[in-house]
């Protein structure tokens, strides 16, 4: 596939392209996990021809969410991000009023979207949305976010390019807790890294 790839319940989804960029009017494409031969196929119609998947999560249910450049998927309206149900595809409200999205994580029915925008179905941003099937005002920070991970605890880990998270100072990386407040990972913002996060994973234990 050339691409990355995420596992649902029956199938294998896969981004076409290296660094997620559409090299087709397809840039998706799965196959049954049960299935030995590599027979990939579109998924639905596709997002809009000629734009960028960057990222994908996969729900519990094994509901398929994608986030990119896209302004179309399945011939539909959906602005940057989008979901897959096995048979259709169906927009998260109002999506991203601009720009990308490059980062998605879901924990139970939360789905978190960072990317480099303004607003996530009109609530307060930016560059971070959080969608239960609404948005919800989630205050994100002072750059892109190209990764985002959630632990089992319901902590939000996020990475990117930024320097604060709204009003906390942070190097690039950052933690949400549940009860929302916002911390740098050690004990000063200068405990971060020192370049761009582009990716993050959670640990056995719950750890980014």
């Amino acid at each position: 596939s050339h691409g990355r790839e995420r596992k649902g319940a029956d199938s294998v989804y896969a981004i076409r392209g290296a660094g997620g960029l559409a090299s087709s009017p397809w840039p998706m494409f799965r196959r049954t996990v049960r299935h030995t031969a590599y027979d990939w196929h579109p998924v639905g119609g596709g997002v809009e021809p000629g734009q960028a998947i960057f990222s994908m999560a996969v729900g519990a249910s094994g509901t398929l969410y994608v986030g990119g450049t896209f302004t179309t998927a399945g011939g539909l309206s959906a602005s940057g991000v989008a979901s897959w149900n096995g048979t259709a595809w169906s927009a998260l409200g109002a999506g991203l009023s601009d720009g990308y999205a490059s980062g998605l994580s879901r924990l139970g029915n939360s789905l978190y979207v960072g990317g480099l925008v303004q607003q996530a179905g009109f609530t307060d941003g930016p560059n971070l949305g959080h969608w239960n099937g609404s948005w919800n005002t989630l205050y994100g920070p002072n750059g892109p976010v190209y990764a985002v991970a959630v632990a089992p605890n319901g902590d939000v880990f996020v990475g990117g390019e930024f320097t604060a998270a709204p009003s906390v100072y942070v190097n690039n990386v950052l933690r949400i807790a549940p009860g929302g407040g916002y911390f740098p990972l050690g004990s000063s913002p200068n405990d971060g890294v020192n370049g761009p996060v582009r990716a993050i994973a959670i640990d056995q234990n719950g750890r980014g």
